[in-house]
């Protein structure tokens, strides 16, 4: 008869080996999932699947960074003036946890370190938001023609790591930034850098859907865009027809991110950039999860920052996205933070930045139920050139 022992150690040794077959099984699946040629939609039902990943979650496991006053009173009034609904954000003002972005990265490496080396597109994927390493020697960026050359062939760089299934984009807005600078837009766009101060208040891009038809939204695009003069494989320009086609024909997903990078030769340590990760409130509908249908879960989304971003360092966030599923029209602003030092004399309180958006198209169809730009989807109740005096009636209040 076989001892207690030797059946106890026969069952551990079982044990153990079943283990390894169901990890060494979900990690095959995943990998098939990862090199597949499916649908990034479909990859994404099933990654979620197998590994089911909250804003909470990630960022339980670390602190916050700092704590900071976020004024939400320009997007309220915003919804409120085009949606009629009150009150989207909790308060016009809140003391906010902010956290460290760095940290989140961090988890992605770990994470992914066995699996996928672009860490940068899950994190962009789960979260809206990521943080590309990104030298550059460009140093002008009041200068337009300079920044097609020198500037724009680094972002292509990018864009063809983060969106390997890209069929078109286009970069347009190019904008610098400072605490120092006014609203300009020089009236030969082809030479000189529109400027702006820093936005403090927090707001999005670009309101996507509410442009009354896709001529509309496109035109803008075109009246804005910026050619990459240093590209080799670029479009000489924005082909109109083809954006058309794929969005409205094809019914292709497309998506606006933002660029932002630091200009200075010092690392950001005034007004950073802080960008919430934002996740709605599913309770009263399944499908209403996005922007302006739904409401923002405070008790779920997540202020984020990249301390001390540098130069080298492009800060890349998602504005709109067709897809509902994808984190994207992510608020953002700039923050006042006091990081508990002493006040350093040597310190710089001025914050210079560039940001360009793109419009991009996806080698995919989004499925009708996910599909934030079908053509019942949630309008505003004021025109095009309503909304426009409404902003522009916003911004003279705050000068």
């Amino acid at each position: 008869m076989r001892s207690i022992k030797s059946i106890y150690g026969s069952r551990v040794l079982l044990l153990l080996l079943l283990l390894l077959f169901v990890c060494f099984h979900r990690s095959c699946e995943c990998f098939h999932i990862l090199i597949s040629p499916t649908s990034t939609t479909t990859r994404y039902y099933h990654l979620m699947q197998l590994y089911p990943t909250t804003s909470s979650s990630s960022t339980d496991s670390f602190p916050s960074y700092t704590r900071a006053i976020v004024d939400y009173s320009g997007a309220n009034e915003y919804i409120q003036s085009h949606y009629n609904q009150s009150n989207y954000f909790p308060a016009d003002q809140s003391n906010e946890n902010i956290y460290n972005g760095r940290n989140l990265l961090i988890q992605y490496t770990h994470k992914n370190k066995n699996v996928c080396s672009s860490n940068e597109v899950e994190m962009l994927n789960d979260h809206g938001l990521a943080l590309i390493p990104s030298p550059s020697n460009h140093s002008n960026w009041n200068d337009l023609q300079e920044i097609s050359q020198n500037h724009l062939p680094e972002l292509e760089r990018i864009v063809s790591n983060l969106f390997p299934n890209k069929i078109m984009h286009c970069f347009w807005n190019p904008m610098v930034r400072g605490n120092e600078y006014n609203i300009c837009r020089d009236e030969d766009k082809s030479t000189s850098t529109p400027t702006a101060n820093i936005a403090s208040l927090v707001h999005i891009d670009t309101d996507v859907g509410a442009y009354e038809s896709l001529d509309d939204f496109l035109s803008l695009i075109e009246n804005n865009q910026i050619c990459c003069h240093g590209c080799q494989k670029s479009a000489p320009s924005f082909d109109k027809s083809a954006f058309m086609n794929a969005i409205g024909q094809e019914n292709k997903r497309f998506a606006i991110v933002n660029f932002w990078r630091n200009t200075s030769d010092d690392p950001v340590e005034c007004y950073p950039l802080a960008i919430l990760s934002t996740r709605y409130d599913t309770s009263h509908t399944t499908m209403a999860i996005s922007f302006p249908d739904a409401m923002p879960d405070m008790n779920k989304s997540y202020w984020y920052l990249f301390p001390q971003v540098t130069k080298d360092e492009v800060i890349v966030f998602y504005q709109y996205d067709r897809l509902m599923t994808q984190q994207s029209d992510l608020w953002h602003c700039a923050i006042s933070i006091d990081e508990g030092n002493a006040v350093d004399s040597n310190r710089t309180t001025r914050r210079e930045s560039f940001d360009i958006r793109m419009l991009i198209v996806l080698d995919e169809q989004v499925p009708p139920e996910l599909d934030r730009f079908r053509s019942n989807r949630k309008r505003p109740i004021l025109s095009l050139e309503e909304s426009g005096c409404f902003c522009d009636e916003q911004a003279e209040k705050r000068l």
